[in-house]
């Protein structure tokens, strides 16, 4: 009151503006805070702090790019502080200009030595553009500021709140270095709500061992149960627990079970989360709205961004939602919708967005691996809600409705690993545009041996099983010419753990593995075209990587498992018609690898059959029609 009595008096007042858009912010209020910072900024142009404020006001609505320019005018206007740069650095790489970020990140710490955040946001930038040493270094400095600075606080009265907030990022932030018991344990030394959730709902990225798996799996039980205590509650789990599921698929086992147990803790500890909205309009073509912060660079576009840019518009009014900051893939989803939403990084505003747009179908390419998306799948924000396997997993959640998924994806019983009603396509659905393929290089060129039987398996880390070891020692030991081809893993934290892990589970692997630093599309399409036997994980398999490879025409040794996580090749296959690629045990795998790289006319063969047939599963008009089809059948009022 005292400020409004303040703009009475003196409107041109850029410091009564500022205070106003700070107290609004304070109480949520992002949109009305964002135009007092605004009017702020038009009272006095030099105004840093304002200008500063506006930028990550903008930030926390998503539009990185809008922010990047006050920031700068922030600087221009003398505020050039560790904050700021920290604020830049991470706009621009959410825009993915990482150069610029380093350059941001590295004032910031120069600046301020012990500034952990910023240490933490280099060492993902350094990672972006392949500087993985430094990223570990800079990454090991955030985290050893992070422990100080978590035990100087908790030997301080009163500042419990603080140790504790930083105790979740220090947790996940181990977590994301491999370090899983640790961030167990760190998470756990605390009894606060969000602790208790976030000591729960981490897992590891990298296996050590099978018995890690195991031990994950029952701690994830146990604990997750134990959070349906009466008193447990959260304000805003977004903002205080902000992390998913992500890695439960790559356990290799049914998820189910552990994503029901997940959402009836947060529906226990989240009052209102469930959310009724209001009824559809009812008028004109039926409002279905697609949410995603993944329709970016990403293989989630890759698969599914072409089904959605088909979606008719003469049978729909398409909403896009968008969570999280895109690129030119995403402005291609947007030009083709008849709204474009962007939506707030505040969990209950973007709710409220949502529900302001009176969805009649409400449609989630994928859930779980974006945090705005995966708590807002919790929430019924329109009368029927659906999911597909760009994060092949159910969400366990009741408001969920349907999980698209395809005939090929799925075993006969197959309904029992959803919470949602499955719906089984006719054709796989999924839209693919082929790369033009690069013109071939030599092996030496790109850092590969001659005259020796090359087995790839050329995807991220988190997807080498523990139990898979056995199956590529096995592959290894029966051709004493083959040697393994693998990614780098992102981070040498990792490597160091696959290591460890092979010197009792699959010692060939440890001297006759050779390591390809990350690749461009262009020459990993390369690499593929000289691997003699390209290899599909079991647990988890192979989905856009396939598609990526049939487009080279190289074919792909896989695995029908029980869950669709492991049956994306084979269904691929089946809707080309590729046959005699797909094992269905262990044993058959090992052979059908060992075939395709000892037998060059069998390959050749092979390779053959992939360039006449892999063509049909491209581009699939099939699959946009099946699409189209079914949000038709499921809108509200359709007869």
């Amino acid at each position: 009151a005292d400020v409004r009595r303040a703009l009475e008096i003196e409107p041109g007042s850029a410091a009564a503006w500022n205070s106003l858009g700070l107290i609004l912010h304070l109480t949520g209020r992002e949109e009305a805070a964002l135009d007092a910072f605004t009017r702020a900024c038009d009272c006095d142009a030099r105004f840093g702090e304002a200008w500063m404020n506006r930028g990550f006001i903008l930030q926390v609505l998503g539009r990185q790019i809008d922010a990047i320019p006050c920031f700068e005018r922030a600087i221009e206007g003398g505020l050039a502080t560790p904050q700021v740069r920290f604020f830049l650095g991470n706009a621009f790489a959410a825009e993915g200009r990482h150069h610029e970020a380093l350059r941001e990140f590295d004032l910031a710490v120069a600046a301020a030595t012990g500034f952990a955040d910023a240490w933490n946001n280099r060492g993902s930038s350094l990672e972006q553009i392949s500087m993985f040493p430094e990223a570990a270094e800079s990454y090991a400095r955030a985290l050893a500021l992070k422990e100080r600075i978590v035990a100087d606080l908790e030997r301080k009265p009163g500042r419990e709140a603080a140790a504790n907030a930083l105790r979740a990022e220090l947790a996940i932030a181990l977590q994301a270095q491999g370090r899983w018991r640790d961030a167990v344990a760190c998470a756990g030394k605390s009894r606060e709500p969000a602790l208790r959730f976030i000591a729960s709902l981490l897992m590891p990225v990298v296996f050590e061992s099978s018995g890690m798996v195991v031990e994950a799996l029952e701690h994830l039980g146990t604990s997750v149960d134990s959070l349906c205590e009466p008193d447990l509650r959260l304000d805003d789990p977004l903002r205080q627990v902000g992390i998913t599921a992500f890695h439960l698929p790559y356990f290799g086992t049914s998820e189910r079970p552990y994503q029901e147990a997940i959402a009836r803790a947060y529906l226990h500890a989240v009052p209102g989360i469930e959310t009724v909205p209001d009824p559809p309009s009812g008028a004109g073509r039926p409002r279905l709205g697609v949410l995603s912060g993944l329709l970016r660079n990403h293989s989630v576009y890759s698969m599914f961004g072409g089904l959605i840019e088909r979606l008719d518009p003469e049978r729909f009014e398409v909403v896009f939602l968008q969570t999280a900051p895109g690129d030119g893939f995403t402005e291609r989803i947007a030009a083709r919708a008849a709204r474009h939403v962007r939506l707030s990084a505040n969990l209950e505003q973007a709710r409220r967005q949502v529900l302001a747009e009176r969805l009649d179908v409400l449609f989630y390419p994928e859930v779980g691996g974006d945090p705005l998306s995966y708590f807002l799948g919790f929430s019924r924000l329109a009368p029927v809600q659906c999911v597909t396997w760009g994060h092949p997993q159910t969400t366990g959640s009741p408001a969920m409705d349907y999980f698209i998924s395809s005939e090929h994806l799925e075993r006969e019983d197959g309904d029992r690993e959803y919470s949602e009603k499955l719906v089984r396509m006719p054709h796989l659905n999924a839209w693919y545009s082929p790369p033009p393929p690069p013109p071939p290089r030599s092996p030496g060129q790109l850092g590969l041996p001659e005259g020796c039987h090359l087995y790839a398996y050329l995807q991220i880390a988190n997807k080498l099983h523990p139990d898979f070891d056995r199956v590529l020692n096995e592959i290894l030991t029966r051709d004493p010419e083959g040697l393994l081809v693998l990614s780098e893993p992102l981070r040498p934290s990792f490597k160091a753990i696959l290591a460890r892990r092979w010197e009792t589970t699959a010692p060939r692997l440890l001297d006759r593995t050779v390591w390809l630093p990350h690749m461009p599309l262009d020459r990993y399409l390369r690499v593929l075209q000289l691997t003699d036997a390209l290899l599909a994980p079991i647990q988890f398999g192979g989905g856009r990587s396939t598609f990526d490879a049939l487009s080279a025409g190289v074919p792909v040794v896989t695995f029908r498992g029980p869950f669709l996580k492991s049956r994306i090749t084979h269904a691929i296959y089946k809707e080309a018609g590729i046959e005699g690629l797909t094992a269905e045990s262990d044993e058959q795998y090992i052979e059908l690898a060992l075939r395709l790289a000892r037998d060059r006319k069998w390959r050749e063969q092979m390779r053959s059959e992939v360039r006449t047939k892999a063509p049909a599963c491209f581009e699939s008009e099939a699959a946009v029609r099946d699409l189209n089809e079914f949000f038709a059948s499921i809108a509200p009022g359709a007869s």
